[in-house]
This record gives C-alpha cells, sequence and structure tokens, in this order.
C-alpha cells in the first residue's frame, strides 16, 4: 500500500512553517554531521574523504581536527564514547578512537560491502557493536573488538540499497532501517529472521530517520524526493504499529538549481530545546537549493 496524494494533502496542514534559510554550503561540501557524546564538539564526514572534529562553543565553529583523505567520499558517520565510525562510497568502513584534545587515530578500515556504503551507525548500548547498509541491499552487523568481523548479514529483505539505521532510544533491541525501496523496516535484535514490520511506501528513498526527544514513538523521516514525514510506530509495548500523521512539503516549491530536478530532502532533525514551539519544532534541508526550513508539528500529530 502506497501513501496517496490526497492522505498527504490532509497532513500537511498539521504542520506549522516557521522558517526558511538558503544557504550555500562550503566546499568540500559536509554530507553527515554528529554531535560529539559530551562538551559542544561535533564531527562531519565530508566529500574529500576527511573527518572534522569543531568547536561549536564559540559564534562560529572553530575546526580542532582534520583527518588525512580516506580515498573515498565519506557517507555517514557515528560517534560514542571515544569512537567514531564513518561509512565510504566505495564499500569501506573506517574507525577512528577520539584522542584527549581533538585529535583522531585510525584504528581500522575495511572492506564491508562490495558497493556503497550508505549508513553506518553505533550501538547504543552494545559496546564494539556497528551497523552498516549498503546499495546492494545489504544489511550487516559488526564486532569492532575482534578484526572487525561480520556477525550477520541480511541480503534478501530489502528490495534496494538500505540508506537509514537508527536505534530506539530507550529499547536496547529495537532496530529501524530506511531504504531505497521507499520503506521502512522494524527489527527485532533478538530475532533477525526477517523484520517484525514493513511500511507502505513513502513515494521516494528513506534516507534519514530521527525519533522526537520527548514523545515516544514519534519518528521523523527525510524521504527525498516524497517530503519529510512525521510517523506514529507506537511505544514499546504497542511498537508494531505504524500511522502516518504528519507531511511537510514546502522543500518541492522551492525552485531547483540543476534542471528540472526536484529538491531532495536529505538531513532532518528534532530541535531538543523543549520551550521552543511546544517542543515540536524541526528542520530539515535539501540537496540542490541548499536550503534549511525550520518548522513544528501541530499539537494534533501528538495526540
Amino acid at each position: 500500500m502506497a501513501l496517496t496524494s490526497s492522505s498527504k494533502g490532509l497532513l500537511q496542514r498539521r504542520i506549522v512553517e516557521l522558517a526558511v534559510c538558503i544557504q550555500c554550503v562550503p566546499r568540500p561540501p559536509p554530507t553527515d554531521l554528529q554531535w560529539g557524546p559530551q562538551d559542544a564538539l561535533s564531527a562531519a564526514v565530508l566529500a574529500d574523504g576527511t573527518v572534522r572534529l569543531f568547536d561549536c562553543r564559540p559564534r562560529s565553529p572553530v575546526s580542532l581536527f582534520c583527518s588525512e583523505p580516506m580515498g573515498s567520499v565519506l557517507m555517514s558517520l557515528d560517534w560514542r564514547s571515544d569512537t567514531i565510525v564513518a561509512s565510504g562510497i566505495d564499500g569501506q568502513l573506517f574507525q577512528w578512537v577520539v584522542r584527549e584534545g581533538g585529535g583522531l587515530h585510525l584504528g581500522s578500515s575495511w572492506a564491508a560491502h562490495e558497493l556503497e556504503a550508505w549508513m553506518v551507525r553505533l550501538h547504543p548500548t552494545s559496546v564494539g557493536e556497528a551497523w552498516s547498509g549498503s546499495d546492494d541491499g545489504s544489511l550487516k552487523r559488526w564486532d569492532l573488538r575482534s578484526g572487525p568481523q561480520e556477525t550477520f548479514c541480511s541480503r534478501r529483505h530489502h528490495e534496494a540499497g538500505v540508506v537509514a539505521i537508527e536505534f530506539h532510544p530507550t529499547d536496547q533491541h529495537y532496530m529501524l532501517t530506511g531504504s531505497y525501496d521507499e520503506q521502512l523496516r522494524r527489527w527485532d535484535l533478538r530475532q533477525l529472521s526477517r523484520p517484525v514490520w514493513t511500511s507502505p511506501k513513502f513515494g521516494d528513498g528513506v534516507w534519514r530517520l530521527k525519533w522526537h526527544p520527548r514523545h515516544q514513538g514519534l519518528l521523523l523521516v527525510a524521504g527525498m524526493r516524497s517530503g519529510a514525514h512525521l510517523v506514529d510506530v507506537g511505544s514499546n509495548e504497542g511498537a508494531d504499529t505504524f500511522n502516518l500523521v504528519g507531511h511537510y512539503a514546502k522543500h518541492a516549491d522551492m525552485p531547483p538549481k540543476v534542471g528540472d530536478a526536484t529538491q531532495l530532502v536529505y538531513g532532518a532533525d528534532w530541535c531538543h530545546d523543549p520551550d521552543i514551539a511546544d517542543g515540536n519544532m524541526a528542520a530539515t534541508v535539501s540537496f540542490y537549493d541548499c536550503s534549511m526550513h525550520v518548522w513544528a508539528a501541530d499539537n494534533t500529530c501528538l495526540t
């Protein structure tokens, strides 16, 4: 079952646009960014194959460290404790140790996938466990403490590339994946023979997933050409539900920079300040016009 245009039209009325900010992205362009586990440090991977650490306390972020180029465009990263991992468009995965003072030591790199490695994530509670997704439709689990070593691989459950992986904020056995096949899948990490459920098609690839910081079960989805979506997947006890409760489509109204291309919503996240827009403010970014839209979910999305 696909999401219909009429249902999306109704859901757009449950979104309040707050601002649109258009800003040119400096080169080499960043492809992913992650806040560090402490202080005001962030890490970004760039199209030139480097990882950069930033101190974001000043008004303008200061670059603390830049790694050597990895010889591949880096597409995603994750940072937990003193470990940073990144995925490369050549199928490689990389692991760094963050040194005191902001330096990086490359611990390992390995050929993880035959095609582009779009996504890599560290498990939030299982130390040394990483998950990656590739353009060949494979989803893999890695033990970084021994090798690294592949400990699980699924090649038959996604119909296209795996581009998003997100863990539940409180349930260590709950994982979501997004794919170019336009679907979202929920996994129980104790039973990996098949997904718990597979969503209807969103209309384009499911590129990024972000949980609401306070409303359990509410998910923000960056859906490329289909815009941004709000999905209610229920609490831990009722996590086998799937309800589309909001849709932000204003990126499609922006003129593209390249030919007749449609804007691609690649980035999405919630504001964690509960005092702004009742704690429901989100930001989404699109590719061709380098724009960021700031908007808020109406309270009817959250009931």
